[in-house]
């Protein structure tokens, strides 16, 4: 179902939904590699005010990015691309009498028209997406991210990576330097990209790599410094809380 279709502004005040949905649908006339500084704000909102957070100002681009795993793609032509955002993962989220899914857009281009549709699923779960962003700063040279309950990570700025070791539930810990990273981000998902023009297939979103996290609980990055390295990480929970 179509929510709102954007053109000629640069933000999308709050739009409310106030019925069970799964994913949103991002259909936009522009290059999916034109994708700059839109960004999305998501959650829940609660008549007694404890709201739940799925995504605040994330990078279109980045969540995206964060939903080409498995079988998901992102379709584009020469002038325009459509491309899902996850709320949920194959189900719909609930929405109790006192709640409504509020999502809002900022960053947008005046001179490209943005389409957002609701994709329903016939199941319901109690659950949600949640993307964080942590961010390690240009000038330090090590950090340890906590990843215990997420399940793919998107990084941008991955050339300034010197190293990172990653630490499983089983105890062990495994080194991937740069180029590895970039290697297992690439067999993540082979199909990222696919351009319904020509048939070809791109398999990485540029400036951005993803990486499974499915039994890791910790990464500690080792920078070479100069740049900031963002990661957006990608949990599941559960939207009682």
């Amino acid at each position: 179902m179509e929510i709102v279709k954007i053109t000629g502004q640069t933000k999308l005040n709050e739009e409310r939904i106030t019925r069970p949905v799964g994913a949103l649908m991002l259909t936009c006339s522009q290059p999916f590699a034109s994708l700059t500084n839109e960004s999305i704000t998501a959650y829940i909102e609660r008549s007694n005010g404890n709201n739940h957070k799925i995504f605040t100002d994330i990078p279109l681009k980045a969540l995206i990015a964060l939903t080409l795993n498995g079988d998901v793609t992102v379709q584009q032509n020469d002038a325009s691309f459509e491309a899902i955002i996850d709320l949920n993962i194959g189900h719909s989220i609930p929405l109790n009498g006192d709640e409504s899914l509020k999502f809002s857009l900022k960053g947008l281009k005046a001179a490209v028209e943005y389409k957002i549709n609701t994709i329903d699923y016939p199941s319901i779960a109690r659950n949600t997406v949640r993307v964080e962003r942590n961010v390690m700063n240009a000038d330090e040279r090590s950090r340890l991210i906590n990843v215990e309950n997420s399940h793919v990570c998107v990084i941008e700025g991955v050339d300034k990576i010197d190293e990172m070791n990653v630490k499983y539930e089983n105890g062990r810990t495994i080194k991937l330097e740069k180029p590895e990273i970039i290697a297992l981000s690439r067999f993540l998902d082979s199909e990222k990209i696919i351009d319904r023009s020509d048939g070809s297939v791109q398999p990485e979103v540029e400036g951005l790599v993803s990486l499974s996290l499915i039994g890791a609980v910790e990464l500690d990055v080792y920078s070479d410094g100069g740049d900031p390295i963002t990661f957006y990480l990608k949990t599941f929970y559960n939207s009682v809380q």
